[in-house]
């Protein structure tokens, strides 16, 4: 008997996972293999171990995902799979109009700071 809540798409595609963890130095983007989908999580086939908890992105065509590693297991052929939760999921062009609020948010923020009075006097 199946005890999933949502049913789950099969699917092959690959895709460009990115990790997220604060600790890495630089980003670190892999392909994987997406094997199936739900309204909650997605599967993946993947040549390296993913920590779990670790947050992670997956960029599918023209879709962001951002998600949680809550399993990954080693398979009899030497790859991993590894199960996501996904908290959110953009289309590119909401990326867009986010980076553009957030550009505008910075470059009032900059403005702003430029007419805070600096005092030249240094103190001993």
């Amino acid at each position: 008997m199946e005890r999933r809540k949502e049913p789950r798409i099969p699917l092959q595609q690959t895709v460009l996972l990115t990790s997220l963890r604060i600790e890495d130095q630089e980003e670190t983007s892999i392909e994987a293999v997406l094997l199936n989908a739900s309204g909650r999580g997605i599967s993946l086939e993947l040549a390296v171990p993913l920590e779990i908890d670790s947050p992670v992105r997956i960029d599918v065509g023209k879709q962001v995902i951002l998600g949680e590693v809550c399993y990954c297991n080693f398979l009899d052929s030497g790859r991993y799979i590894a199960g996501l939760i996904c908290s959110h999921r953009m289309e590119d062009k909401d990326l867009y109009q986010l980076y553009k609020v957030l550009m505008k948010d910075d470059a009032e923020s900059a403005r702003l700071l430029n007419q805070v009075p600096i005092s030249n006097s240094q103190s001993n």
